[in-house]
């Protein structure tokens, strides 16, 4: 966003709305098995246990898995709890008369649309978030499909996109691909828990923005300033 614009004009650079628009918001939620470790996890750790688990010997893999299990086991506050706390916060203080529509993804089948909410539903989003479980595989590129999909279903392509995530694909998809065939018409802004460079081409594709939550404490912060970005105000 352009920190120069005039005070009381809103921005809507980047997308495809006029400074009248409400822009409604779809969450593109991830609660994959990662998502389970600490908060304040270190990334470049999480980064290198996890190239061990997919592409060591045996006894590394088994050494790199028993440590992630235990991270997660003692993980205290997890990310994904971050995220559900951050999710409640951000819907429940937004005072702009939007629709926020839902969908989650986990296991190489679990892309799930879980509806869109008026403001008078959201307690049924954050009830949904709330029970949210961590399970093995991240399907980020069905997920991404799913959610280009939705965006578009009205025909109006003034909703906004935030995908939150702190996994690659793990169940043999591209989301790189997905987003350079997308075009530009739905923005995707990104926010990633951990390391950030293969989710870049996501947010370069489309139009959108990567934000970067380098341990899943400061996702609160993060995530915040996602979706000011993707619904500047007046658009």
């Amino acid at each position: 966003m352009d920190q120069e614009a005039a005070a009381g004009t809103p921005d809507c650079s980047g997308t495809s709305a006029s400074p009248q628009t409400v822009r409604d918001l779809l969450l593109v939620l991830d609660h994959s098995k990662s998502m389970a470790l600490p908060a304040d996890a270190n990334a470049t750790e999480i980064e290198g246990l996890e190239h061990i688990i997919e592409t060591g010997r045996a006894s590394e893999v088994m050494k790199a898995n028993r440590k992630y299990n235990q991270l997660i086991a003692n993980a205290g506050t997890s990310r994904l709890d971050e995220l559900k706390t951050t999710v409640r916060e951000i819907v429940e203080g937004d005072p702009v008369d939007r629709n926020w529509s839902l969908i989650t993804f986990a296991g190489c089948s679990g892309v799930s649309v879980k509806g869109t909410f008026s403001k008078a539903e959201r307690p049924g989003l954050i009830g949904l978030v709330e029970k949210l479980k961590a399970r093995p595989s991240t399907p980020l590129a069905k997920a991404l499909e799913s959610a280009l999909r939705h965006a578009r279903s009205s025909g109006d392509h003034s909703a906004a996109l935030v995908l939150v995530t702190d996994g690659r694909d793990t169940c043999r998809g591209d989301p790189c691909a997905v987003a350079q065939a997308a075009g530009r018409d739905v923005p995707v802004h990104v926010v990633t828990i951990g390391q950030a460079t293969q989710h870049a081409c996501i947010a370069e594709a489309t139009g959108g923005q990567l934000f970067t939550s380098v341990r899943g404490a400061d996702l609160r912060e993060v995530l915040s300033s996602a979706v000011r970005t993707a619904t500047p105000e007046g658009c």
